[in-house]
């Protein structure tokens, strides 16, 4: 799957890495619940799975920028990953639920992308990556299913300042940027 990533063939890597998902499903036995856990019971792997299940995660996303299919097999994907693995890291859990979120958006379901990451900053209000992703569905002019709405962006980015301690240079970048984006229209 990687040589097929980095070649550009993204349908046939996506698909080797659906089925290496299944697989290790498959194998890992319903008690283990965290991906660190399950990297321990397959140790003979050449990838962990713990980067892995990251790579993932991201591939389905750049995917998605061509073919919007892999959106909705990013929202499963991370979805089941959080119900097979709830116990793995705080941080990969986190950027799993804020890949589903963003994959809605992408999808241009504000509605339901909406909900995910106010459910994601209240059980993560320190991750100041929950609140760029949020913000960043009213702001990134990449995404015309959703219409911009600047000041949206900006109140989100704000709540972030106000709730992180750390990364909020992020933060700052993006209040910066969006700034440059009004003046220049």
């Amino acid at each position: 799957g990687y040589e097929d990533i980095e070649n550009r063939n993204l349908r046939d890597g996506m698909e080797k890495w659906g089925k290496a998902w299944n697989m290790i499903v498959s194998i890992v036995p319903t008690h283990i619940k965290s991906v660190s856990d399950a990297d321990e019971f397959i140790p003979q792997l050449t990838q962990s799975i713990y980067n892995w299940c990251q790579d993932f995660e991201i591939e389905l996303g750049n995917a998605g920028l061509e073919d919007d299919s892999y959106y909705t097999k990013r929202i499963k994907y991370c979805r089941d990953f959080c119900r097979i693995f709830p116990r793995s890291d705080e941080s990969i859990i986190c950027n799993m639920l804020i890949a589903e979120a963003e994959s809605y958006a992408a999808l241009g379901d504000a509605e339901t992308a909406e909900k995910l990451f106010k459910g994601l900053t209240k059980r993560f209000p320190d991750n100041v990556w929950g609140y760029i992703g949020w913000g960043d569905m009213y702001r990134d002019s990449h995404n015309r299913k959703i219409p911009a709405d600047y000041d949206k962006a900006e109140e989100i980015y704000r709540l972030g300042l106000a709730r992180c301690k750390n990364e909020v240079d992020a933060i700052n970048e993006r209040l910066e940027d969006l700034e440059n984006v009004r003046n220049s229209s």
